[in-house]
């Protein structure tokens, strides 16, 4: 099922909403400030996906068992990521380059495979993170 012909709805769509429409406010990881890279200005803007997922999975990372960061996190980034080079090839910079490198993080473990994902999707996308992101990303 998608959501508007774009993104895959599953549980990392619905997850930043949770809190508000629960009343709880939000308990998760602190936000990132959203901020224009030179693409975004030409036109180009960055998939609300790696945003939404650079915030929340290292968080999800400290919280959940291996198990569940298993299942819940290391399979979707995997999937997630190699769907959207596939529907939406035109956003990515270095397209090839990529694909090989997302490819090439799938033999690693679960949480060295998704750091290296969102590290190579990130790059790709040219998107500007904070310090203390590209330090978690790094490893």
């Amino acid at each position: 099922m998608t959501l508007y012909g774009t993104q895959p709805v599953g549980f990392f769509s619905a997850l930043p909403l949770l809190p508000a429409f629960c009343g709880w406010g939000w308990v998760g990881p602190p936000l990132l400030p959203v901020q224009r890279t030179k693409k975004e200005r030409a036109g180009k803007s960055c998939p609300l996906g790696i945003l939404i997922q650079l915030q929340i999975v290292p968080w999800m990372e400290r919280t959940f068992s291996p198990t569940l960061y298993h299942v819940a996190v290391a399979r979707f980034v995997r999937e997630y990521w190699g769907w959207a080079l596939d529907c939406y090839p035109m956003i990515f910079g270095l397209l090839n380059r990529t694909r090989v490198a997302v490819k090439e993080a799938q033999i690693l473990d679960d949480k060295a495979m998704v750091r290296s994902i969102l590290h190579t999707i990130a790059f790709s996308l040219d998107v500007q993170m904070p310090e203390y992101v590209r330090s978690w990303l790094d490893g």
